[in-house]
This record gives structure tokens, sequence and C-alpha cells, in this order.
């Protein structure tokens, strides 16, 4: 029997207090020239130095590695961590090199609209949801076609790798689910039980689950091997993302990004489901699966541990306005999408001291 509640004390305050100056009203003098002259001199060498200190601080803790035309709604950092791949608004993905910053390769956009993108664990290949239904695997090595499955003309939305890399789940617009054999293009499984699209995909770590989220608030945990359903909850009316397992693939967590939540599911004894208020934009894994990252606005990360969803660390990234963010392998560096620009830093530089606890 799954139960919801909110446990006490359970997760960050919802609200912190902001701080802001107080501006006073007090007499205006008019500056002599002289005075104009020291007092211009000050400000230039007061911008020369932030500017100084911001391209030394970028060298060892961030890089500004490209630039698009669109906000990036996705970014990713590729299996090997060598470079990080950006989606944006208008369906174009392009690819950056992380080590050095630098253009590699970019693709559709226009009349081939891509909705998601997906690594392999041996990095060697993507997998490219497309809005025509198809999906389409690009080398990695070379940025060559390697062949594609035709699906109906239904936009896929989610795709996830199992864990061994043999096999795709692909989720599309009308709620249909796919599981298929990666080097065969061959079909294993074709489920459907919701109208409602489908948003986000999860293999647990051992690859014997898959979990799906729909925009009707059902999420449903599958036996991978004969698409029997294990467990299912809803949570209303909403948009869920993304899923992610516990390293023993017995919890999952989601986050609800209208209702500013992130849920927490556990699929074993009781199937116990819980609630903590959290202003989430955005949340990803970190990769040894005991803390998530989450982005509560244009600049400020939260880093949360999934037993408890207490606040672990908090980063800021002052003078950035993000859209989307990405963790690298070994959970050191962090790929920021903006408006245009994809910046690669290094995480532990950007925590927050000031930050109360």
């Amino acid at each position: 029997m799954i139960r919801s509640g909110l446990r006490p004390g359970f997760g960050p305050d919802e609200n912190p207090a902001g701080r802001f100056p107080t501006v006073t009203r007090g007499r205006v003098r008019v500056l002599t020239p002289g005075w104009s002259a020291i007092v211009l001199v000050a400000i230039v060498g007061v911008i020369g130095f932030e500017d100084d200190d911001r391209s030394g601080q970028g060298g060892a803790s961030s890089l500004n590695v490209g630039r698009g035309e669109r906000p990036i709604r996705k970014v990713a950092f590729t299996t090997d961590d060598t470079r990080v791949a950006t989606l944006e608004v208008d369906g174009r993905l392009t690819f950056w090199e992380a080590e050095g910053g630098g253009f590699w390769t970019t693709i559709g956009g226009n009349d081939r609209v891509i909705r998601s993108f997906a690594f392999d664990p041996g990095c060697n290949m993507a997998a490219l949801g497309h809005l025509d239904g198809s999906i389409r695997f690009m080398s990695l090595r070379t940025g060559e076609d390697c062949g594609r499955i035709e699906l109906e003309q239904v936009s896929v939305h989610t795709l996830a790798f199992s864990p061994d890399g043999r096999r795709i789940a692909t989720g599309q617009g009308d709620g249909r689910l796919t599981l298929w054999e990666v080097e065969t293009r061959s079909l294993r499984l074709d489920l459907k039980t919701s109208q409602a699209p489908l948003l986000a995909l999860a293999f647990s770590p051992d690859g014997r689950r898959l979990a799906s989220a729909h925009a009707d608030g059902l999420v449903i945990v599958w036996e991978t091997e004969t698409g029997r359903v294990q467990a299912s909850t809803s949570c209303g009316r909403v948009l869920l993302r993304p899923l992610v397992f516990s390293p023993d693939g017995e919890t999952l967590w989601w986050a609800i990004q209208h209702d500013k939540v992130v849920w927490r599911w556990d699929l074993g004894s009781g199937g116990e489901v819980q609630t903590v208020p959290c202003p989430v934009e955005e949340m990803v894994p970190m990769p040894d699966g005991r803390s998530l990252l989450v982005r509560i606005d244009q600049e400020r990360v939260w880093q949360l541990s999934t037993e408890t969803l207490r606040i672990q660390h908090r980063y800021r990234f002052p003078g950035r306005i993000l859209c989307s963010m990405g963790v690298s392998s070994d959970g050191t560096r962090i790929a920021l999408g903006g408006l245009e620009t994809v910046e690669v830093a290094t995480l532990a530089h950007f925590e927050d001291p000031s930050a109360e606890d």
C-alpha cells in the first residue's frame, strides 16, 4: 500500500529569508574635474581587478566552452567526460570540447528537430530522439550516422540506455513505451498504459527494472524482461522529471517542477512515498548515487542527500542565467547551459560559504 506524507524536519527550508541592503537619501554633491578623474581611475581599476580575477578564476575553476544561438534546455557530459552536448530550444544538438573548449559538431534543427538524446555507457554512440518519431544513432568517435529506428510519427520525448548498453528504452508523446536491442534494432517490448506523453525514463542499476513518468502524474516501474508492471503510483497532473534510481535500485526519486516538490518512493517494504518542499527548477543525480544536484533558481544549486533530502552543500554561480545543468562522471565538474553559452565549472570552487544551514 502506498502512503503519502511529509516527514517532520524533512528537507531544506522552502523560503529562506532574504537580506537586502537599505538605501537612504542624502545630499548630492557635484564632483570637480579633478575628483571626477580620480573616481574614474578608481572605477576602471576595480573593473580591471574584477575582470582579471574572473579570468584567473576561470582558468582554474571555470571555462566557457562554446556559444549557441538559442537558450539551452538540456546539457550533458558524454560518458567519458571529453565533450559536452547542448540541446537548444529549436532542436539543435551541438557538441563542444570539454577540455579547452571549442566546437566539435552540430546536428538537428530546422527540419530535423531533436527532442531528446542519450549516451551509451561505453561512450561509443549517442541516440537522438526526433520530432518526426525516428531514433538516430551517431558515432561519438567520428560523428557519423550509424543507423536508425523508425517509429510512428510521434515525437520521441525521452530516451534511456540500459546499464550494459545493450538495450534502449524510448518514450513518445502519445504515451508509448518501447524497448529495443541496440545491436540488431529489434523490438523487445511495446507498452502503452497512458495517453499522456512520456516525460522521463530510467533503468535500475542492475537493468532489471525500468521506470517511466507520464505527463498525467503516473509513475510506473516495469520488469524489463516481461514488461509486467511491478509497481505504480500517481502524483496528479503535474510535470515530472527526471527519474533517479538509488544504487541498490530500491528507491526512486523525481522532481515536480511546478509544485516545487521532490518525491522519494521506497520500492521495498511498504512502498512508502515521501515528499519534501524544495524550489526545484531542475534535478540531476551525482554519479555515486548518494546525492542529487538541484537547481533552485538562475544562479543557485543545492546538493541534497538522497537518504534524507537534506542540504549537504550550496553552490552559487553569480552573474549566470542558468537554464540547464549536467554533472561529470567523477562528480567534480558541472556543465552550465545558459541563454546562449555553455560553461564547464569546477563544482567545489563555487560552494557558497555564506549560505545559512
